[in-house]
């Protein structure tokens, strides 16, 4: 329930400011609000909370003393490493890892909505329902998403080195961000229509060849969890791979359509991100692993949806508006409590003393 009435709290508080996100000082201010209680909710929560978190505690608590955690410490990355051995040093207790781990997430994502989102509102209510919940359970990735979506702002103002090093820092704590850097660099191409198009081709490709692909891809994965994973029948999956096409092919009709350069050139990186997505998900559907990578990708709809919801003119615009108000909540309940997701049931920290 936690989940819902934060929700209901961002969507009060957009009522509040309504009229007043226009100013920058104002737009700060509600990002602030929204963001401190959510951070205040992730931070304080019971270490059962979140399908990784007993693990991060555990390892946390044990690591220096035991040769077997200091081992299985060493899996992380190392940016993951230096954060828990720096905090470690300090005296800091696990339930302050926990709040420092959330406070990086937090500050990250608001700050890539208030630098990119043409609509501060719709983007805290895109990441209060897609995306909040889940950076419970998988802590690495969120952090390293948090970092790397701010390169979005250098790459979209040429400034590419910078976004490059934002992007290298950010795979200190998931190198799967890395992957990032793909559909960004495709923005620097001038032939858009090219690039689309190409994309569009390719996942034509895996959609016939997806188990060659997946098979290709898993026998170079070592280590992982996810490696043994069977073939996946589960309909959320499914609906996953259906809701990363419906999304791709909203984004290359906006790219298309689109008639100001500068925000034409800012939704075509989009929707090369969104069409690399569309390929992601096809493999979803033969292995879980590619779960992450849907769920990086998918975080560009945070400022994304934002330029489209602010195209006045399309005469489509009510139906994209609905879609993207009401599938992201459905969406979010069918997480939280139809998937036995890690965050399924909520507790504040001291029950962890309980």
């Amino acid at each position: 329930m936690v989940f819902i009435y934060n929700l209901i709290f961002i969507i009060l508080m957009g009522m509040l400011f309504r009229k007043k996100l226009n100013n920058n000082r104002k737009k700060g201010l509600f990002l602030f609000i929204c963001f401190f209680q959510m951070f205040l909710i992730q931070a304080l929560r019971a270490t059962y909370v979140g399908s990784d978190t007993i693990q991060y505690v555990e390892i946390y608590n044990k690591f220096s003393n035991s040769q077997y955690y200091k081992y299985k410490l060493t899996h992380y990355e190392i940016g993951v490493q230096a954060l828990i051995k720096l905090l470690y040093k300090f005296g800091f207790d696990a339930q302050f890892m926990l709040a420092a781990m959330s406070a990086i997430i937090m500050i990250g994502f608001a700050v890539y909505i208030y630098y990119n989102s043409e609509n501060v509102f719709i983007s805290t209510f895109i990441f209060a329902t897609l995306f909040y919940p889940n950076s419970f359970n998988v802590v690495r990735q969120y952090i390293s998403m948090a970092i790397a979506l701010n390169s979005f702002y250098f790459f979209n103002n040429h400034k590419y080195i910078k976004g490059v090093l934002i992007v290298i820092i950010a795979s200190l704590f998931h190198t799967s961000i890395l992957l990032l850097l793909i559909p960004q660099s495709l923005g620097i191409i001038k032939n858009k229509k090219f690039i689309r198009n190409t994309l569009i081709l390719f996942n034509s490709f895996v959609l016939i060849f997806g188990t060659f692909f997946s098979n290709y891809i898993l026998n170079h994965v070592h280590n992982s969890y996810y490696s043994a994973s069977e073939f996946v029948k589960n309909d959320i999956f499914s609906l996953t791979t259906f809701l990363t096409f419906i999304y791709a092919l909203i984004f290359y009709y906006y790219s298309v359509k689109r008639s100001n350069e500068k925000v034409e050139n800012v939704l075509n990186v989009y929707t090369y991100v969104a069409l690399s997505n569309l390929a992601f998900g096809i493999l979803y559907l033969k292995n879980e692993i590619f779960s992450r990578f849907v769920e990086l990708f998918n975080s560009h709809l945070i400022v994304s949806v934002s330029i489209i919801e602010s195209e006045k003119q399309d005469r489509y615009r009510q139906i994209t508006r609905a879609f993207f108000y009401v599938v992201p909540i459905i969406w979010m309940l069918l997480m939280v409590f139809a998937s036995n997701a890690g965050v399924s049931k909520y507790g504040f920290f001291l029950k962890n003393r309980s």
